[in-house]
Protein backbone atom coordinates (compact mmCIF):
# COMPACT_ATOMS: atom_id res chain seq x y z
CA UNK A 1 0.00 0.00 0.00
CA UNK A 2 1.38 3.15 -1.33
CA UNK A 3 2.49 5.96 1.79
CA UNK A 4 2.76 9.47 0.99
CA UNK A 5 5.11 12.24 2.92
CA UNK A 6 4.05 16.07 3.29
CA UNK A 7 5.54 18.38 5.81
CA UNK A 8 7.51 15.55 7.24
CA UNK A 9 4.38 13.41 8.28
CA UNK A 10 3.35 10.45 6.52
CA UNK A 11 0.09 9.56 5.29
CA UNK A 12 -2.27 7.25 3.69
CA UNK A 13 -4.53 7.59 0.71
CA UNK A 14 -7.41 8.19 2.62
CA UNK A 15 -5.64 10.82 5.34
CA UNK A 16 -4.18 12.79 2.39
CA UNK A 17 -7.50 13.17 0.80
CA UNK A 18 -8.96 14.12 4.42
CA UNK A 19 -6.10 16.43 4.14
CA UNK A 20 -6.81 18.28 0.87
CA UNK A 21 -10.34 17.80 1.00
CA UNK A 22 -11.09 20.21 -1.90
CA UNK A 23 -8.12 18.22 -4.70
CA UNK A 24 -9.56 15.58 -6.07
CA UNK A 25 -7.22 12.61 -5.90
CA UNK A 26 -7.42 9.65 -8.25
CA UNK A 27 -7.16 5.83 -7.01
CA UNK A 28 -3.59 5.78 -7.23
CA UNK A 29 -2.05 9.35 -8.00
CA UNK A 30 1.07 9.84 -9.37
CA UNK A 31 4.38 11.63 -7.75
CA UNK A 32 3.62 14.25 -10.65
CA UNK A 33 -0.13 14.73 -9.91
CA UNK A 34 1.49 15.50 -6.07
CA UNK A 35 3.95 17.47 -6.50
CA UNK A 36 1.52 20.76 -6.62
CA UNK A 37 1.16 19.86 -3.58
CA UNK A 38 4.10 19.14 -1.90
CA UNK A 39 3.23 15.66 -1.52
CA UNK A 40 5.89 12.94 -2.24
CA UNK A 41 4.94 9.33 -2.92
CA UNK A 42 6.92 7.24 -0.19
CA UNK A 43 7.77 3.92 -3.00
CA UNK A 44 6.76 0.46 -1.29
CA UNK A 45 9.82 -0.92 0.42
CA UNK A 46 11.83 -3.80 -1.61
CA UNK A 47 10.43 -7.11 -1.01
CA UNK A 48 12.99 -8.86 0.98
CA UNK A 49 14.33 -11.79 -1.21
CA UNK A 50 16.12 -13.64 2.07
CA UNK A 51 12.66 -13.82 3.82
CA UNK A 52 11.12 -14.75 0.81
CA UNK A 53 13.36 -17.38 -0.16
CA UNK A 54 13.13 -18.89 3.82
CA UNK A 55 9.32 -18.69 3.51
CA UNK A 56 9.19 -20.36 0.16
CA UNK A 57 12.28 -23.00 1.44
CA UNK A 58 9.77 -23.72 4.60
CA UNK A 59 6.46 -24.39 2.64
CA UNK A 60 8.32 -26.38 0.37
CA UNK A 61 10.30 -28.50 3.26
CA UNK A 62 7.01 -29.15 4.54
CA UNK A 63 5.52 -30.36 1.21
CA UNK A 64 8.44 -32.91 1.27
CA UNK A 65 7.05 -33.91 4.99
CA UNK A 66 4.31 -34.48 3.73
CA UNK A 67 5.16 -36.93 0.91
CA UNK A 68 7.30 -38.50 2.72
CA UNK A 69 4.87 -39.57 4.84
CA UNK A 70 2.37 -40.48 2.22
CA UNK A 71 5.25 -42.60 0.88
CA UNK A 72 5.65 -44.60 3.97
CA UNK A 73 1.98 -44.96 4.76
CA UNK A 74 1.20 -45.54 0.84
CA UNK A 75 4.59 -46.78 -1.02
CA UNK A 76 4.45 -50.16 -2.65
CA UNK A 77 7.45 -51.86 -5.16
CA UNK A 78 7.78 -54.85 -7.39
CA UNK A 79 9.51 -57.36 -5.38
CA UNK A 80 12.12 -59.75 -7.14
CA UNK A 81 9.47 -62.96 -6.40
CA UNK A 82 7.38 -61.08 -8.54
CA UNK A 83 4.98 -59.30 -7.92
CA UNK A 84 3.93 -56.14 -5.92
CA UNK A 85 4.02 -55.43 -2.20
CA UNK A 86 3.21 -52.84 0.33
CA UNK A 87 6.45 -51.07 0.93
CA UNK A 88 5.17 -49.82 4.83
CA UNK A 89 6.07 -50.25 8.16
CA UNK A 90 2.76 -52.59 8.39
CA UNK A 91 4.01 -54.77 5.52
CA UNK A 92 7.50 -54.54 7.14
CA UNK A 93 6.06 -55.89 10.72
CA UNK A 94 3.32 -58.62 8.65
CA UNK A 95 6.72 -60.39 6.83
CA UNK A 96 8.42 -59.79 10.79
CA UNK A 97 5.42 -62.21 11.98
CA UNK A 98 5.25 -64.55 9.36
CA UNK A 99 8.80 -65.12 9.71
CA UNK A 100 8.92 -65.53 13.36
CA UNK A 101 5.93 -67.44 13.13
CA UNK A 102 7.49 -70.10 10.32
CA UNK A 103 10.61 -69.93 12.32
CA UNK A 104 9.00 -70.89 15.60
CA UNK A 105 6.53 -73.47 14.10
CA UNK A 106 8.95 -74.73 11.63
CA UNK A 107 6.11 -74.24 8.97
CA UNK A 108 7.52 -74.66 5.55
CA UNK A 109 4.86 -72.15 3.59
CA UNK A 110 2.54 -69.46 4.66
CA UNK A 111 -0.25 -67.70 3.03
CA UNK A 112 0.88 -63.86 2.02
CA UNK A 113 -1.22 -61.24 0.74
CA UNK A 114 0.69 -59.26 -1.68
CA UNK A 115 0.04 -55.34 -2.61
CA UNK A 116 -3.06 -56.07 -4.98
CA UNK A 117 -4.42 -58.46 -1.92
CA UNK A 118 -3.90 -61.40 -3.68
CA UNK A 119 -2.90 -64.13 -1.34
CA UNK A 120 0.84 -65.87 -2.17
CA UNK A 121 2.13 -69.07 -0.79
CA UNK A 122 5.43 -68.29 0.31
CA UNK A 123 8.30 -70.13 1.63
CA UNK A 124 10.69 -69.25 4.72
CA UNK A 125 13.56 -68.26 2.50
CA UNK A 126 11.29 -65.60 -0.18
CA UNK A 127 9.92 -64.05 3.31
CA UNK A 128 13.62 -63.36 4.22
CA UNK A 129 14.53 -61.98 0.60
CA UNK A 130 11.00 -59.70 0.90
CA UNK A 131 12.27 -58.68 4.27
CA UNK A 132 15.03 -57.26 2.51
CA UNK A 133 13.52 -55.31 0.67
CA UNK A 134 11.45 -54.00 2.73
CA UNK A 135 14.57 -52.92 4.26
CA UNK A 136 16.49 -51.65 1.10
CA UNK A 137 12.79 -49.61 0.05
CA UNK A 138 12.88 -47.89 3.45
CA UNK A 139 16.51 -46.63 3.12
CA UNK A 140 15.47 -45.75 -0.70
CA UNK A 141 12.77 -43.63 0.54
CA UNK A 142 15.30 -41.40 3.15
CA UNK A 143 17.55 -40.88 0.57
CA UNK A 144 14.85 -39.46 -2.15
CA UNK A 145 13.97 -37.70 1.03
CA UNK A 146 17.61 -36.23 1.62
CA UNK A 147 17.92 -35.56 -1.91
CA UNK A 148 15.16 -33.50 -2.35
CA UNK A 149 15.64 -31.95 1.43
CA UNK A 150 19.48 -30.72 -0.07
CA UNK A 151 17.85 -29.65 -3.63
CA UNK A 152 15.10 -27.40 -1.59
CA UNK A 153 18.21 -26.16 1.02
CA UNK A 154 20.53 -25.61 -1.98
CA UNK A 155 18.26 -23.24 -4.31
CA UNK A 156 18.91 -19.85 -4.44
CA UNK A 157 15.62 -18.19 -5.58
CA UNK A 158 11.91 -19.14 -5.00
CA UNK A 159 11.20 -20.00 -8.24
CA UNK A 160 14.58 -22.58 -7.99
CA UNK A 161 12.50 -23.84 -5.05
CA UNK A 162 9.79 -24.38 -6.49
CA UNK A 163 10.89 -26.24 -9.34
CA UNK A 164 12.33 -28.97 -7.14
CA UNK A 165 10.18 -32.09 -8.06
CA UNK A 166 9.21 -33.86 -5.03
CA UNK A 167 8.03 -37.30 -6.28
CA UNK A 168 8.54 -40.76 -4.73
CA UNK A 169 6.82 -42.96 -7.18
CA UNK A 170 9.83 -43.13 -9.37
CA UNK A 171 11.49 -45.05 -7.20
CA UNK A 172 13.42 -48.32 -8.78
CA UNK A 173 12.64 -51.77 -7.39
CA UNK A 174 14.98 -52.42 -4.62
CA UNK A 175 17.72 -54.82 -5.24
CA UNK A 176 19.59 -57.23 -2.77
CA UNK A 177 23.14 -57.42 -3.74
CA UNK A 178 25.21 -60.47 -3.75
CA UNK A 179 26.11 -59.88 0.23
CA UNK A 180 22.57 -59.32 1.25
CA UNK A 181 20.91 -61.80 -0.66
Amino acid sequence: MPMYQYDDNVYTLPELRALFPQVSLPAVPTADALAPLGVTVIPDPEPDTGAALAEAKAGRLADLADAFERSQQEGHFASSLGFEVDGTERANRDVQGLLTLMEATGATEKLFCDYGNVMRLVTLDQLKILQLELIVYGQMLYARKWELRAAIEAAENADAVAAVEINFDTLPAPTLSAEAA
